[in-house]
């Protein structure tokens, strides 16, 4: 109102005077900007402030330098002090804001100080003595007099100050975060109690950081919760976080009550304040309460851009600091790139058009927890730490903090151990990358020179992800730590401490290691002659009369005859690549030369195009249900599958265009969810023939359609087989981790049905799809297997898992690397990922599995992520964009589109992909072990805790070797059973050995309990089983709950040569390894020259009969006992060793 008028009234200038108290000239400058920025005029500001005495403070506490660092933000053009002082005992003070101050500065002192009537006794001429000293020293650039003072005084002030030059504008340098309390604080010159130029941010008023402190307010104990704060101060922090979030808790009012005490602490309120919360409404009440320049931690751009700004510029109005977190409308930024990406945009917006301070920015890239036990985390500390430096290289002025007790969270409750952790990634942040911030509580930091070597070691390792190890090891020296901490406060001896690291020994090379790799020419073959020699499928289904084929075939409802073979004439089309003719040419040569000359083309998504057609037409239950099954007692309405009966016309339609406008080269089949189990919920089990035959050959009619008019461009069918509604790994009862409402065989036997009425609907190619349970997909690629076999064909198999998040697992739990060691055995010929996320949430997946597919990659991404609706916002170009870095990259053979996408898409990802190479084939080299539970392990690259190279098998889950576990098998106690199995993981078991053998347990029904439980134990299961039995049933039982690649214990040549290679063949089918005795029909082999006979008769009988791969295959030639006092056991130790 004040300035209203005075504007009015004619004023030039403004100028917010006599200042006691900086939070009242802060309202007041507050209230000028505000008639500033409606009015659009520039007007001239002055601020004077006044010391109150010789502490040369204001009333409410504030130096000089601290009041001007706390207005500064207004832009005064002119700055200085009246009032209270006379010119003499004013010199100090005006001397050293004379040192700071960036704009013009003034003083008008009173004519000396008042006598004791309160009057003022200095003339004119001595207070213009008193002033000779400012000029002399070329002070001030405005002189004049406050109390006492008269036009007389002003008049000698203006004779005295004749012929002095004004005070000179300092240079401008390089702009400086200025922070004040009761103090100032200049950001950029600090260094901390240890020495590092680094701002430590206390973090013990903050309701997350402090238990204690979270008690205090919750009982509203502020003058306790003070001290809390003192000490802080004491202990080395330069600025108080407070943060008061609580659920139970009155934010508001509380960080208000907070703030209004602690600025009349002067032990406090002598530093700036951080204040902290989630929500903007409690930091701005708490803003209005300082009267310094106070952090807001914090914004960020995940409330929309145009929130984002109006937070920003109500703060800047303030004065404010800010920090600004690493989150966008998309989420949290987790990888260095998207840390990057989200500060540079941040930074752009804020500085460019809300004109905020850069130096008055500090991002907050998010200091995520390291040392989790999962992969994905591993790289959050070096990723923060890389980060740092690109944002302040492409953010100049900025600042760089985080909530640094978050990198060590996982080793909670000792402190020894966190602040180990953080002491090596401050040293490397702040020295390396320039990190200046940080919420620390500095009391309890660790300078890096006072490290011990080892935990130095330690923490690099775990900082810098430079070891797999490194989680592990520090979770072994965690337990030391407690347990050192528990016998001190005991006064018992300390533990022995963990050896640590151990130095990893070279592994015996034999010839064949030393093979060097050769280029790839194709992807690795299945074992079958047809596969080896290329041999064309011919085609001629009517000839495929077995017995299980012709079973599935006699209960087809389909009301036309079968049109069972699809051959074409071999001069159809002409002879050699790009042309291709069924039942002349090998399907699986055409394959790799297309996959290997360019990035081919799948089809998008099936049920996105029916809804868009359902959009424009009527389709409603009467449509889905057509005119032969109206009269149906179940809703058939989204059953899309049966569409390609009741309204072929509308699939055909789709697949067209997906070939025509998409230039698709393959189309999946309308067959996701075509097996008798997933249409048990349409009760339609008995049509599930005529389902997958009828969605086969409209595909494959309309493939030869559109081939016909450009046969250089040949387009195949893709029989798509889904992963049905239930889970092979995954329990339906939270109650019984045990239960399953899926077996392996009745997956099989549903996935035969559905893969029989696929070929003999005219389908080129088999695609395993959407697998977010490899346990399904296993059952899928056993039922392909046993087609395969019986039909004599070589028909190429894809197979395309599942990540349902960004964990980068599938639902199952497996990492994308575990996913391909479980499925590799079935020899697909591509093999990627489809559905769950867009390709950007994509990319770090399929880098890797980019780095480690023997076969060809594919992608096929959804659309983005889903809207709030359902539905997918990402146009053609996004959705193309989005891919681009997957062709930049080289990563891809086969691209298409899952959900929300459509032939558009399609068309759009096509042509970006013009002129891109398509992904080499790895070379081939020495074929390794290579096992998986959640996560994959390469046997021949293992090396154990003592640093040799050699597969630990935890033997503590085998009845034989160990007491207690028997026990629990026997009384039935699986729950303590897998406490076992989880302490044989942490002690540095890669393999967990499980063997339930015992004359007086079902050993079959145990075996398949344990392994359905341990599955989904994450902590178990994250490591490759070994089913341990003596009777074959009981391990094969396991194996078929098993979605890794685990090892079967054991077979051998003493049930005779048939039997064996039986059993063998059929683990071979499941994917398996192998523990093989040197045993044979007449025993155990106990001299090395036993031993390698019989190993080396089996390993011929295996690999070139069997055909069993031979890195898959372990010989135990019998660890027999020595020392038992008889002359004939004396060798058995040298000779194991020499054999």
């Amino acid at each position: 109102q004040q300035i209203v008028a005075l504007m009015d009234g004619g004023s030039d200038i403004l100028m917010v005077e006599t200042i006691f108290d900086t939070l009242n000239a802060k309202a007041a400058l507050y209230a000028v900007g505000e008639y500033l920025e409606i009015t659009g005029l520039d007007v001239p500001v002055f601020v004077s402030g006044t010391l109150v005495d010789q502490s040369g403070r204001t009333l409410s506490g504030q130096t000089g330098e601290a009041f001007y660092a706390s207005i500064r933000h207004a832009k005064p053009m002119c700055v200085g002090l009246n009032c209270a002082l006379g010119a003499k005992h004013m010199t100090p003070f005006v001397e050293r804001l004379a040192k700071c101050v960036e704009c013009f500065l003034h003083v008008y002192s009173n004519a000396g100080l008042p006598n004791a009537m309160g009057g003022y006794d200095e003339t004119p001429e001595d207070m213009a003595g008193q002033m000779k000293l400012f000029f002399d020293n070329g002070w001030l650039n405005m002189v004049g007099g406050c109390c006492g003072s008269t036009p007389q005084h002003i008049k000698a002030i203006r004779e005295m100050s004749e012929g002095y030059e004004p005070r000179k504008l300092p240079d401008v340098g390089r702009p400086k975060m200025w922070l004040s309390g009761l103090e100032d604080l200049v950001v950029d010159d600090v260094h901390n109690h240890l020495g590092l130029p680094f701002l430590n941010v206390g973090e013990r008023c903050n309701i997350s950081g402090s238990i204690r402190f979270k008690k205090l307010m919750m009982a509203g104990d502020f003058g306790t919760a003070m001290d809390i704060a003192k000490k802080q101060v004491e202990d080395g922090a330069h600025v108080i976080d407070i943060n008061v979030d609580d659920g139970m808790l009155d934010g508001l009012a509380a960080m208000q009550k907070f703030v209004k005490i602690a600025v009349t602490e002067p032990e406090v309120s002598k530093v700036p304040f951080m204040l902290d919360a989630s929500k903007f409404e409690i930091v701005l009440a708490g803003v209005k309460w300082c009267q310094g320049k106070c952090i807001v931690n914090s914004i960020s751009l995940k409330v929309g851009v145009e929130l984002f700004k109006e937070q920003a510029t109500l703060l800047k109005k303030h004065g404010c600091a800010i920090v600004v977190m690493a989150f966008d409308e998309d989420g949290q930024a987790a990888t260095a790139s998207e840390k990057v990406r989200i500060c540079k945009r941040s930074y752009d917006m804020l500085v460019n058009e809300v004109r905020f301070p850069p130096e008055d920015i500090i991002f907050d890239p998010n200091v995520l927890t390291i040392g989790t036990g999962m992969e994905e985390h591993a790289n959050y500390g070096v990723d923060f730490i890389n980060a740092t430096k690109t944002i302040k290289e492409q953010c100049p002025y900025v600042k760089i903090s985080g909530g640094i007790s978050n990198l060590s969270f996982g080793f909670r409750g000792v402190m020894k151990i966190r602040e180990s952790i953080h002491s090596v990634f401050l040293q490397h942040a702040i020295l390396e990358s320039g990190m200046d911030v940080g919420i620390v509580n500095p009391h309890e930091m660790i300078a890096h020179s006072e490290l011990e070597d080892d935990m130095k070691l330690l923490c690099e390792n775990l900082v810098f992800n430079q070891t797999e190890e490194a989680t592990d090891d520090m979770l072994e020296r965690t337990t030391y730590e407690r347990d050192c901490i528990a016998a001190k406060k005991k006064n018992l001896p300390l533990p022995r401490k963990p050896r640590g690291k151990m130095p990893k020994l070279p592994r015996l090379q034999f010839d064949y290691d030393k093979v060097a790799p050769t280029p790839a020419t194709e992807p690795p073959l299945p074992t079958s002659d047809v596969a080896r020699n290329h041999v064309p499928n011919s085609y001629l289904n009517s000839k495929l009369t077995m017995d299980s084929i012709t079973a599935i075939r006699a209960k087809a409802t389909n009301l036309t005859p079968l049109k069972l073979d699809h051959a074409q004439a071999s001069d159809t089309y002409p002879e050699s690549f790009p042309h291709f003719v069924r039942g002349r040419d090998s399907l699986r040569e055409y394959i790799t030369s297309l996959f290997t000359s360019r990035i081919a083309l799948y089809d998008g998504a099936m049920g996105t195009m029916i809804q868009n057609y359902a959009k424009r037409n009527r389709l409603e239950e009467e449509e889905f249900r057509g005119d032969r099954f109206v009269d149906w007692t179940t809703s058939m309405k989204g059953n899309n599958d049966q569409l390609s009966i009741t309204q072929p016309q509308i699939i055909s339609a789709i697949y067209k265009e997906y070939l025509e406008v998409g230039g698709s080269d393959l189309i999946g089949t309308n067959t996701f969810s075509s097996t008798t189990i997933a249409m048990a919920d349409y009760e339609m089990e008995d049509y599930v023939y005529e389902l997958n035959y009828e969605s086969a050959r409209l595909a494959r009619e309309v493939c030869d359609e559109v081939t016909a008019k450009d046969p250089s461009k040949p387009r195949f069918v893709v029989g798509a087989i889904g992963p049905t509604n239930r889970t092979g790994s995954i329990s339906p009862s939270v109650e019984d981790p045990a239960a399953r409402n899926v077996t392996f065989d009745e997956l099989v036997e549903a996935y035969f049905q559905q893969i029989v009425a696929l070929m003999d609907g005219g389908s080129d190619i088999l695609m395993v799809e959407t697998i977010f349970d490899t346990l399904n997909a296993k059952a899928a690629l056993y039922a392909v297997g046993e087609y395969l076999e019986i039909t004599g064909l070589d028909v190429p198999v894809f197979v395309s898992g599942t990540l349902v998040d960004q964990s980068g697992r599938t639902l199952s739990g497996q990492t994308g690397e575990a996913f391909y060691a479980s499925i590799r055995h079935a020899k697909p010929m591509c093999v990627g990922l489809n559905c769950a996320l867009g390709a950007k949430h994509m990319t770090p997946f399929v880098e890797r599995l980019a780095k480690c597919v023997e076969c060809f990659l594919h992608v096929y991404s959804n659309a983005g992520l889903p809207n709030a609706m359902g539905g997918y916002d990402e146009t053609p170009e996004d959705m193309a964009g989005q891919m681009k870095l997957f062709f930049d990259n080289g990563w891809l053979n086969m691209v298409g589109g899952c959900c929300g996408s459509t032939p558009q898409h399609i068309k759009a990802i096509r042509e970006m992909s013009e002129g891109y190479e398509p992904r080499k084939l790895p070379d081939v080299g020495r074929p390794k072990m290579w096992l998986s539970g959640l996560e994959d392990l390469v046997v021949d690259d293992v090396h154990n805790h003592l640093g040799l190279p050699f597969l630990n098998v935890g033997e503590r889950c085998n009845i034989s070797g160990s007491i207690r576990f028997k026990k629990l098998m026997m009384a039935g106690d699986f729950g303590t059973a897998m406490d076992i199995a989880k302490k044989q993981v942490e002690d540095g078991a890669h393999v967990i050995d499980i063997n339930v053998d015992d004359g007086m347990l079902d050993g079959l029904a145990a075996m398949q309990k344990f392994v359905k439980i341990a599955v989904t134990e994450p902590e178990v299961s994250k490591v490759p089983f070994m089913l341990d039995a003596s009777k074959f049933e009981i391990v094969l039982a396991g194996v078929k709950w098993c979605q890794g690649k685990c090892i079967v214990n054991s077979i051998s040549l003493k049930v005779g040569v048939e039997l064996f290679k039986e059993q063998a063949t059929l683990l071979k089918k499941h994917g398996c390894a192998i523990v093989v005795m040197a045993f044979d029909e007449d025993g155990q082999a106990a001299t090395a020259s036993e031993k390698v006979r019989i190993c080396k008769r089996s390993y011929d009988m295996l690999v070139n009969e069997v055909r069993f791969p031979p890195e898959d295959i372990i010989f135990d030639p019998n660890v027999l006992t020595i020392g038992t006092g008889m002359e004939e056991h004396a060798n058995y130790g040298v000779d194991f060793i020499n054999a």
